[in-house]
């Protein structure tokens, strides 16, 4: 069930809406367009952001963890063949 609410804005006449889950904050106007409380743009606008620097956060810490291993991998060739031939070779595959 839904209800239809009278709003208006300083700069318009008032706006008869249509709320289909007053709870969720989200009006649908009678033109067919959605109209979101500021409120609930801030709060999605957040969720964004913050689901964002996790992505971030994650492909650093898989890319340094690879990184870390392969490193550990051609010092240990380095090492073995004491020499800076297998340094150079990784160098060149991955550029």
């Amino acid at each position: 069930m839904g209800c239809i609410v009278e709003w208006s804005t300083p700069w318009k006449e008032p706006v008869h809406t249509f709320i289909s889950n007053p709870t969720m904050r989200i009006r649908y106007d009678m033109d067919g367009g959605i109209c979101l409380d500021s409120e609930w743009l801030i709060i999605l606008g957040g969720v964004g952001a913050v689901t964002f620097l996790v992505g971030l956060l994650a492909g650093f810490f898989a890319m340094r963890r690879y990184h870390d291993a392969r490193f550990l991998v051609v010092a240990q060739e380095c090492s073995a063949k004491d020499s800076l031939v297998p340094l150079i070779i990784e160098m060149e595959r991955e550029t």
